[in-house]
């Protein structure tokens, strides 16, 4: 902005493959604007172009997402590609008052992401998830009280797995850590690197696994009926899709649920441990196997 001068620069906590930083500029005529900068990680340019265009599209269809102001994969600037929006007042929120509440708000938004999938499908920057198994969920071979192995014999034999539903804007990690919250409403869904086209259903086992061992299995409950009542789908295979929601999290959380549980002591949740990771993890996914049975049973 013509006449504006830096006023402040501050690295912001969180994010694994982004540098983000909120940034206070003062405009020509005195007043102050906030920023946040997202620089991409190494090798990854393409992600900051993802996320640009999502919000774009987002922020036109009066979603709770930062407003966009561009993207600039040259190098010029900085080394890394990096993107610009506006600064949103909100913060993540891991222990909500009333866990419904918010988790209804969860499925009631993701829900209208998903409904953008017509549009967001012309987008050249986003792509389908990978076909194959071991691209998707890598080797394995993680604690075993993951149980890796029985769930790939359940999603090998069907990988990929059949679309059952029309193509949606997937955000490709919608869980609470993403999202921004202010005065108990939802203020915006960030972090959209991992955007994709996809079966709305991936998406919803990502949701629902993480509400289970963060928040509850009530609060994974509220945000399915939030989510199907505002947009109905077929939902045969979403006992599948929680099975591929549980080999991600193995994936990524690997043999450290110590690390991942100490993540959310600064937050007030010093009750998530190791031990309530696994057991939530192992009531999800046994959830899900009899709901597989029972589908099976019935032929």
């Amino acid at each position: 902005m013509p006449g504006s001068r830096l006023r402040r620069w501050e690295v912001l906590g969180g994010g694994l493959s982004a540098l983000t930083s909120r940034v206070e500029v003062e405009t020509a005529d005195g007043g102050l604007r906030t920023f946040v900068v997202r620089r991409a990680g190494r090798g990854l340019p393409q992600t900051v172009q993802v996320e640009f265009e999502c919000l774009r599209l987002a922020w036109a269809s009066s979603l709770a997402v930062p407003q966009p102001y561009g993207a600039d994969l040259s190098g010029r600037v900085f080394p890394e590609a990096y993107g610009v929006t506006a600064y949103v007042e909100g913060r993540v929120e891991f222990d909500p008052a009333d866990r419904r509440a918010y988790a209804r708000q969860m499925g009631e938004h993701l829900a209208k992401i998903h409904d953008l999938g017509g549009e967001a499908a012309a987008l050249d920057c986003l792509e389908r998830p990978p076909t194959g198994f071991e691209t998707t969920f890598g080797a394995g071979q993680h604690d075993p009280f993951w149980q890796e192995e029985r769930l790939r014999a359940v999603l090998r034999p069907l990988w990929p797995l059949p679309a059952a539903n029309p193509v949606a804007l997937l955000h490709g990690d919608y869980w609470p850590g993403n999202l921004l919250w202010r005065d108990g409403r939802l203020a915006a869904v960030v972090d959209w690197e991992d955007a994709l086209l996809g079966d709305p259903l991936r998406d919803a086992g990502i949701s629902r696994l993480d509400l289970a061992w963060i928040l509850g299995w009530e609060a994974a409950e509220a945000f399915w009926d939030a989510y199907r009542t505002v947009r109905p789908v077929d939902e045969g295979g979403l006992p599948y899709w929680d099975l591929a929601a549980a080999l991600r999290l193995a994936r990524l959380a690997g043999d450290d649920l110590a690390g991942w549980a100490a993540f959310f002591e600064p937050y007030g949740r010093g009750d998530i441990t190791a031990e309530t990771i696994q057991r939530d993890y192992q009531s999800f996914i046994e959830r899900a196997l009899a709901a597989i049975a029972a589908r099976e049973a019935q032929g």
